[in-house]
């Protein structure tokens, strides 16, 4: 059986009810105190992206289709490598890997 997934938005809070019985608040102002830890839980459990029922990638936010096949899915594989030098590294107090 495929997973349902509801989205409620309130201001900058995002309300997932996956399975009508996991409740996860994810507020996008609070991400940069956010252990990987508790992001990593968050997005295998599809706060931020999730596979509808055509098989296209789609965000949760704005439940809308991000990549409709493989190929696409690649594309932004590929893109969110490509920029991830531009991203500033989780602070050591936040990640798993700490140095």
């Amino acid at each position: 059986m495929h997973s349902t997934l509801h989205i409620k938005q309130k201001k900058n809070i995002i309300f997932c009810y996956k399975y009508h019985h996991l409740h996860m608040m994810v507020n996008m102002s609070e991400l940069n105190n956010m252990r990987t830890s508790d992001f990593s839980f968050l997005t295998e459990n599809e706060a931020f992206f999730y596979v509808d029922h055509n098989n296209c990638l789609c965000s949760t936010i704005s439940g809308k289709v991000i990549a409709a096949n493989r190929e696409q899915l690649d594309i932004l594989i590929r893109y969110f490598q490509k920029i991830r030098g531009k991203v500033q590294p989780a602070p050591y107090w936040l990640s798993e890997h700490q140095q």
